[in-house]
């Protein structure tokens, strides 16, 4: 009876660990809230809210931040960068490359209108920000890349 206390008081207090960190160091960045099923995290050198408002009322407009999904982004910067990652919330299971073209394509069009002196990366994530697939880099003044190096010549 005594161990499983121990376990259980072990396991309280990893748990209380996580979130305090959550909590504390925002990892993910700063949210953004759009509304209950949309957000946007920014983090990192010179991104800002503004920012933040600007990606989530783009991704409105486009529906990919439509009524009948729940998705959340996240915009982050590099000191002295003139890059910027975008990492955007997928299911794992559901990443073809048709999907990777539509990223490349929603980045080429957020490079334009948003981010016009700005190179974008764009990078398919799991719930927890982890990195899944780097689609791209893109470039308002430049045609989208695809660092998908596997890809046939009828997938071109």
């Amino acid at each position: 009876m005594k161990t499983i206390r121990i376990i259980g008081f072990i396991v309280a207090l990893g748990a209380l660990g996580y979130y305090a960190y959550q909590l504390i160091a925002k990892p993910n960045g700063k949210k953004y809230t759009l509304n209950d099923k949309h957000h946007v995290y920014y983090k990192g050198d010179g991104v800002t809210e503004d920012d933040a408002k600007k990606v989530g009322t783009y991704l409105t407009g486009i529906g990919l931040f439509g009524a009948d999904n729940e998705m959340d982004v996240q915009i982050n910067a590099e000191k002295n960068s003139n890059d910027i990652n975008i990492r955007f919330i997928v299911d794992k299971d559901k990443v073809t490359p048709q999907i990777e073209n539509s990223f490349l394509s929603i980045g080429n069009d957020m490079a334009a209108k948003i981010y016009p002196d700005k190179t974008l990366h764009l990078i398919l994530t799991d719930t927890h920000f982890d990195d899944i697939k780097d689609v791209g880099t893109v470039k308002a003044s430049q045609p989208q890349t695809n660092t998908n190096t596997k890809q046939t010549d009828d997938e071109k």
